[in-house]
């Protein structure tokens, strides 16, 4: 995926370590879970919201029903944003695999280890869907 090796570097960069170009891939199995599940839960819920609900007659329709369906999403895959953070980070103090990073967590926080960061991540992800969004229905409108 084009996202890993900037998901790479952001996180290195977040953690105040160098970032090598070579290592861009790191955590790329955890990313592809957490995408692909993000993906799948983002569009299940836009195609739940235009099917049951008429919030995108509006535009700011269009930014909440878009920001809360990316939000939503977000839940559902944040206990692999944490793990892929944490093999991007390279946290090996918390083993190696996913799996034993998962164990740590688990072990040191329980449930929440699995959920630090989600409000700020939950609004980051509300704000730049939902002005994708009407940013998007802008542009199509010029072109078309």
């Amino acid at each position: 995926m084009a996202e890993c090796p900037f998901e790479y570097a952001k996180v290195k960069r977040q953690t105040g370590q160098t970032w090598l170009l070579k290592d861009g891939y790191t955590g790329f199995w955890v990313l592809y879970a957490r995408s692909t599940g993000l993906l799948i839960a983002f569009f299940a819920l836009l195609d739940t919201f235009r099917r049951h609900t008429n919030i995108f007659q509006y535009k700011v329709g269009q930014f909440f029903g878009t920001g809360t369906a990316a939000m939503m999403a977000y839940w559902v895959i944040w206990p692999f944003e944490v793990l892929k953070n944490q093999a991007q980070a390279g946290t090996s103090k918390y083993g190696t695999s996913t799996y034993e990073r998962a164990l740590h967590i688990y072990e040191q926080q329980g449930i929440k280890g699995f959920f630090r960061g989600i409000v700020p991540g939950s609004q980051s992800s509300f704000l730049r869907n939902g002005a994708a969004m009407i940013v998007m229905q802008h542009a199509q409108k010029k072109l078309t």
